[in-house]
């Protein structure tokens, strides 16, 4: 099946990536750094002017800086070559993902590996795998992320509201901003087939239900709470469809000017919702 193709692929990298880390690269010696010191040679009676202080060559930069701002660039750098300063676990582990969420949208999920992600990211696949066991493991963490993000928007903007529709409105406004700032990421979540992969629709559901969880109490009406969840699905199902047709058509839009528009529908519908016991009506065959 495809998921499993998928996951054999995954493996073959992770294989590439494990053999990586147990196989550490090494450095060529540089010229010379095998020969016998200024002070042994002096010693054994070879050169017999006395041996140079150590310590990093001091340029005109070095000696205008701050005490130790020299020395802190110099510990960074090696034959001259700027090295990318480390960070913390949970600092590399966010800036990993945000690459990874640049890569995955431009790529997609198939067309996107582990070396393309550690490239962008300054990072060795060894590093990579430190934080994500496979591809797949690193997209559906991302794909998590990214849905966290979305919902935390939305959850801060109807949390500022002070009455029933202006969080109808706000809630649409922090959906549709983030969908304008940010494309690839709306397409990461709803977009690329991912639906068609079990793993990845488990993860997109959750963030689905999520994201109508925190909606549904906001619907102020006279009805059970399993009916406030229809509704919020259905809001967050207008939203997706909305922005899928924008985003999908390249289209450029003002998100506040559309928020507008769809919470007026969804407010005028709001507006009508009543406790329903039994269909209005009843289709007979």
């Amino acid at each position: 099946t495809a998921k499993t193709a998928n996951s054999a692929s995954d493996n073959r990298e992770a294989g590439s990536g494990a053999s990586e880390a147990s196989h550490p690269a090494t450095l060529a010696a540089p010229d010379g750094l095998f020969e016998r010191s200024e002070s042994e040679r002096f010693r054994a009676g070879g050169d017999r002017s006395p041996p140079r202080t150590t310590g990093p060559v001091m340029s005109p930069r070095d000696r205008s800086e701050k005490p130790g701002a020299a020395q802190a660039r110099h510990q960074n750098s090696y034959h001259g070559v700027t090295m990318p300063p480390r960070l913390s676990a949970s600092a590399r582990r966010e800036q990993l993902l945000t690459v990874a969420r640049d890569v995955f949208a431009r790529h997609g999920y198939h067309g996107s590996s582990m070396n393309e992600v550690a490239d962008a990211a300054g990072v060795t696949k060894p590093v990579l795998y430190q934080h994500f066991d496979s591809k797949r493991d690193l997209y559906l963490a991302l794909l998590e992320d990214v849905g966290n993000q979305l919902i935390t928007q939305i959850a801060k903007a109807t949390s500022e509201a002070t009455d029933g529709k202006s969080q109808t409105e706000r809630g649409f406004q922090a959906y549709f901003r983030w969908v304008h700032d940010d494309r690839g990421a709306f397409m990461l979540l709803f977009g690329s087939g991912n639906r068609r992969d079990e793993d990845f629709a488990v993860t997109i559901r959750k963030v689905v239900d999520a994201s109508a969880e925190a909606i549904a109490p906001l619907i102020a009406a006279d009805i059970d709470s399993e009916h406030q969840r229809t509704i919020a699905h259905g809001l967050v199902g207008l939203a997706e469809g909305v922005s899928r047709r924008l985003v999908s058509d390249d289209i450029e839009f003002d998100p506040d000017i559309v928020a507008q528009q769809v919470a007026d529908v969804a407010w005028a519908g709001l507006r009508g919702v009543r406790r329903v016991t039994e269909p209005a009506t009843s289709i007979t065959s």
